[in-house]
């Protein structure tokens, strides 16, 4: 499996929302762009962890450990995590 996701800028959007429980919460995001076999290439966010560093500038593919087995053995994507390209 070799999804790749480009990242065109290390920019990162920070945002802060509000929560059912009252608390505050910043969202870290990144964009970057899937290749999903279509004419063009889709813009995708991807969230960075608390002092996580961007992604550099470059080619990506998706790391396993986005994917994981629910409990009803069900394939689900998780929270992205890339690697640089081979």
């Amino acid at each position: 499996m070799n999804i790749r996701i480009e990242i065109k800028s290390a920019e990162v959007v920070q945002k802060t929302i509000k929560g059912k429980d009252g608390k505050e919460y910043l969202i870290r995001e990144q964009s970057g762009w899937i290749d999903l076999g279509k004419a063009y290439p889709q813009e995708v966010r991807i969230s960075l962890d608390q002092g996580m560093e961007p992604y550099l500038v470059g080619q990506f593919v998706l790391d396993r450990s986005s994917l994981y087995v629910d409990r009803y053995g069900k394939l689900t994507l998780g929270r992205l995590k890339l690697k640089a390209a081979a």
